[in-house]
């Protein structure tokens, strides 16, 4: 059960963002607009599992906990362009 939760958030952050990205890029009609915002997007995701990947992990987070890593970016992002 835990899996597909997890996939679920995921599929919700990659429709949500990819919407966000493809708004952004027909309201300035330039794709040149969210391309860096999508580079970042990719490397502060990349820089958190690569920083969980080296650390230790010490506690099992709970089945049932949102990931709160990918909800936050998702509304700055919908907040600074509405």
């Amino acid at each position: 059960m835990n899996k597909i939760s997890g996939v679920t958030s995921q599929v919700f952050f990659a429709t949500s963002i990819g919407v966000f990205f493809c708004g952004l890029m027909v309201r300035t009609k330039n794709i040149l607009i969210p391309c860096p915002l999508h580079a970042l997007v990719n490397f502060s995701f990349g820089a958190v599992e690569l920083k969980q990947s080296v650390e230790e992990v010490v506690e099992i987070e709970e089945k049932s906990r949102l990931n709160w890593s990918s909800v936050f970016p998702t509304m700055i992002f919908f907040a600074l362009f509405y």
